[in-house]
């Protein structure tokens, strides 16, 4: 979507008030429950999303935590600032899924990539390998 899939993604939530995790597939209605997410979350995650490493810093600071909700380190924090994404990216990569590491040359030339921890399946069939599943016929 060349960059813009953020912004049709909040956009999406706020429209539809509702939310779905990336990575469990919950889908939760703004507003409702115990420390509901609203409106206001989604678009200020957006602009967050979005600062220039240094401001970023001073927000985590600020908030008190990262964006994971994990308390802030100063000093992983700042290093970290210091490392280009990419360089992070391929480690991710190779952590995650070795066998994926030609995919890395990808983020070199401007394309996004993302590493999510494998999920269990629900089906019987599936049996873990190296990390990801095989499906058994």
């Amino acid at each position: 979507m060349g960059g813009f899939q953020q912004y049709m993604v909040a956009a999406s939530r706020l429209v539809s008030g509702k939310y779905t995790s990336s990575t469990t597939g919950k889908v939760t209605t703004l507003g409702k429950g115990y420390k509901p997410i609203t409106r206001k979350d989604i678009l200020f995650r957006s602009v967050e999303s979005k600062e220039a490493p240094i401001l970023s810093f001073v927000t985590d600071i600020l908030n008190q935590q990262d964006w994971t909700g994990q308390p802030v380190n100063v000093v992983e924090e700042i290093k970290s600032r210091f490392i280009p994404m990419v360089v992070k990216d391929l480690y991710d990569l190779a952590k995650t899924d070795p066998d994926l590491l030609p995919l890395g040359v990808l983020p070199i030339f401007g394309t996004g990539i993302q590493t999510y921890t494998p999920t269990k399946q629900k089906s019987t069939s599936a049996v873990p390998r190296k990390g990801r599943y095989q499906v058994i016929k």
